[in-house]
C-alpha cells in the first residue's frame, strides 16, 4: 500500500468516524471527502471504509505522519494539521 493509498483509506476511516460517532451527515461527509482529498492532493478516495476506528491513535495521528512524510505540510504544523 502505497502513502496516497494509505492516506485516503484514513480519509475514509475518519469520515466513517464522522458519520457514526459525530452524525456527520451523508451530504456533508460527501464535501468532507472533496475537501479533504484536495488537501492530501489525491485524484480520488479509497473504498469507504466501514471499521470504526479510534480516532486519535488509529485515524488522525497516522494521517498527519503520512502527510508529514509525503511533504505535504511541516512537522511544526502537526497540530493545525489536525485540526483542519
Amino acid at each position: 500500500m502505497n502513502k496516497k493509498t494509505s492516506i485516503a483509506a484514513l480519509i475514509e476511516s475518519l469520515l466513517f468516524y464522522a458519520t457514526n460517532k459525530l452524525f456527520l451527515s451523508d451530504e456533508d461527509a460527501l464535501l468532507a471527502r472533496n475537501n479533504l482529498l484536495a488537501l492530501f492532493l489525491l485524484d480520488e478516495p479509497e473504498e469507504e471504509s466501514n471499521v470504526l476506528a479510534e480516532l486519535q491513535s488509529e485515524i488522525l495521528t497516522p494521517l498527519v505522519d503520512l502527510a508529514i512524510e509525503a511533504g505535504l505540510a511541516k512537522a511544526e504544523e502537526r497540530l493545525l494539521l489536525k485540526a483542519k
